[in-house]
């Protein structure tokens, strides 16, 4: 079962030539599992600031205004606003969490068939350097050859991408 939809994957129609897109998926998961704690923070953030203004209520001031002719569901409007923008905050933070918890629960399984590999992931994804300054270092910090590198670094796509659902 695949996390994200594959609704848009089956309507782009036959794959291009290059990378498989189940490893461009799990490539993709992976680059966001190592930042979705600054996504989470983030959102916690947002939802603190929204209640606070949410907390405010209406502010008064006192000018006189020709509300002849006028709707009066001004405050109101700014209310609902508030409170749907708090709702979908809360969603966002449940998806990142519960995207969070999943990629653990997969990188716990594939780090169990090579010690290494959990190490590997941390370097090459959760470095945020580019690909081939991220790659450097892994191979340096690792003390592996390239050509192990790459055997690695496509072990860990394919089996993330069989947890994940990409790849049946």
């Amino acid at each position: 079962m695949a996390f994200f939809s594959e609704a848009g994957l089956s309507a782009a129609g036959p794959e291009p030539k290059g990378r498989p897109g189940w490893e461009k998926q799990a490539d993709r998961d992976l680059y966001r599992y190592f930042s979705i704690d600054k996504a989470i923070e983030r959102q916690v953030l947002h939802l603190i600031e929204l209640q606070m203004r949410a907390n405010e209520g209406r502010r008064t001031t006192a000018i006189y205004e020709n509300r002849e002719g006028r709707g009066s569901r001004q405050h109101s409007q700014w209310e609902e606003r508030i409170v749907q923008e708090i709702l979908e905050t809360e969603e966002r933070l449940e998806f990142y969490k519960r995207f969070k918890q999943l990629m653990e629960s997969a990188i716990h399984t594939v780090s169990k068939k090579n010690p290494y590999w959990l190490k590997f992931m941390e370097l090459y994804w959760g470095s945020h350097l580019p690909k081939t300054s991220a790659r450097r270092l892994t191979m340096k910090e690792l003390y592996i050859s390239r050509s192990t590198f790459y055997t690695w670094r496509q072990e860990i796509l394919l089996k993330m991408a069989e947890l994940l659902g990409y790849k049946k």
